[in-house]
């Protein structure tokens, strides 16, 4: 026999049920790949749609997540001593460029190169070594060991001064102009105010401004953004030299930024109930990532 038990509930016995913080995200409109970087993954997406397997001389972009993507699809990172031992294949040289000795030993072993330098670089590039050709002093603001610096320096054989802080140059007093470069994604802003301080040391400067458009045009859509919002979230690989530049302008107008290269960074302190959030990053990171993170936020 069956007894039917009615239960009647009360409020105060209803289990409380874990609310989330219905946060609002916002994904900065000009986020995601730098055109350079856009070419080179499209030639390698392309390359790899025929065939199974391609090299590439260095990480094609500074994003663990996009790296580890192509390489799902056959892309092997390999180093310059790799370099030297790989014969008769199909090599990729990424954006940043590379010194003319990687294509020697390229060309020496039979391989094939598919040089996706960014045009912006190759320009960059290309005055440099015209420069050197008609003024003694020519000096390029960035950051040695990133590897736009280092082709530039290879193309170059070392007689390009790469320098990060003017403090650090030892130049003589004389007539002849100074030839001011910039890594391309230093802010023209900031080569403005190397230009100012070599100036007041006594110098005559022409600055050449080869900072990347995209850097540019990124800095305005940032700050829109990060003015608009309670937090920031920045996503950036730890090597993007592009990502801690963006960063810090980000932190600049809202002190409520946060830089994460992945989403179990994230911490629910960051935020109140109903925040808005802004989600942007690095040149380098892809545009799928970015909507993966502002997922992530939502369901938190």
């Amino acid at each position: 026999m069956c007894v039917l038990i009615q239960c009647k509930m009360k409020a105060t016995d209803v289990i409380d049920k874990p609310q989330g913080l219905n946060l609002k995200t916002i994904l900065d409109p000009n986020a995601g790949f730098c055109d350079g970087a856009s070419r080179a993954i499209s030639l390698v997406e392309a390359y790899l749609k025929e065939h199974d397997h391609l090299y590439c001389l260095g990480e094609i972009v500074h994003n663990e997540h996009e790296v580890n993507r192509l390489k799902s699809m056959g892309l092997e990172v390999i180093t310059p001593d790799d370099l030297c031992r790989i014969h008769n294949s199909v090599i990729l040289f990424r954006a940043h460029g590379e010194p003319t000795s990687s294509f020697e030993v390229a060309y020496r072993n039979n391989n094939i190169v598919i040089d996706a330098t960014c045009p912006i670089v190759r320009s960059l590039q290309n005055q440099i070594k015209a420069s050197l050709e008609k003024y003694p002093t020519v000096l390029l603001y960035g950051k040695s060991g990133h590897p736009e610096v280092e082709a530039i320096k290879g193309i170059t054989k070392n007689k390009v001064a790469v320098f990060d802080q003017v403090d650090s140059l030892d130049l003589e007093r004389n007539d002849s102009e100074i030839q001011l470069f910039s890594q391309t994604t230093r802010l023209s802003s900031a080569l403005s105010k190397v230009a100012e301080k070599l100036r007041q040391k006594g110098h005559t400067v022409k600055v050449n401004h080869t900072t990347c458009r995209k850097v540019e045009d990124r800095i305005n859509s940032i700050k829109r953004m990060a003015l608009d919002v309670d937090v920031c979230i920045f996503v950036a690989d730890v090597n993007s030299s592009n990502g801690k530049t963006l960063f810090e302008l980000c932190r600049n107008v809202n002190p409520h930024t946060f830089i994460i290269s992945d989403q179990s960074e994230i911490k629910k302190e960051w935020f109140k109930e109903y925040d808005t959030v802004g989600i942007t990053g690095a040149n380098s990171t892809p545009l799928w990532f970015l909507k993966e993170v502002a997922a992530y936020l939502q369901s938190i």
